[in-house]
């Protein structure tokens, strides 16, 4: 980015008016996140369509280190999928949506944080961490 002044057009013999402007030059850029990669070590099924995903959320990628003090991020799994079999009949009812695979085990996340007035704070997100996946 640089300040320049407009060069103008002479007219008479006098220089035109060389207005201040602002010229910017921008490049298109594309930031990769470690979740958009998705290494097969870390995909597990635990039943037919049912799978685990373990990754790491950063909260630096989503910018929210500036308030979540600690942790700096947390190991997650996504439950992906849909389950094979519902042991639920479906009693002949039509057009319902079939079961996905949902988390079974979680456990809340601990955070110490900066509230809106700058305090430290302590709390605990409740049911933020899965551990484990699983059908109905």
């Amino acid at each position: 980015m640089r300040r320049r002044t407009h060069p103008g057009k002479q007219r008479g013999g006098k220089p035109a008016d060389r207005t201040p402007y602002l010229e910017i030059h921008t490049a298109n850029t594309y930031r990769r996140f470690r979740r958009d990669v998705v290494p097969e070590e870390t995909m597990d099924e635990v039943l037919p369509g049912c799978c685990q995903l373990k990754a790491f959320v950063d909260f630096e990628e989503f910018g929210w280190h500036t308030w979540i003090l600690s942790p700096k991020g947390f190991n997650q799994t996504f439950c992906i999928g849909g389950c094979a079999a519902s042991p639920v009949p479906d009693a002949g009812v039509t057009g319902t949506p079939p079961v996905c695979c949902h988390p079974v085990e979680v456990s809340p996340l601990p955070v110490i944080y900066l509230d809106t007035k700058g305090d430290i704070k302590r709390a605990e997100i409740p049911d933020l961490v899965t551990h484990r996946c699983g059908c109905p």
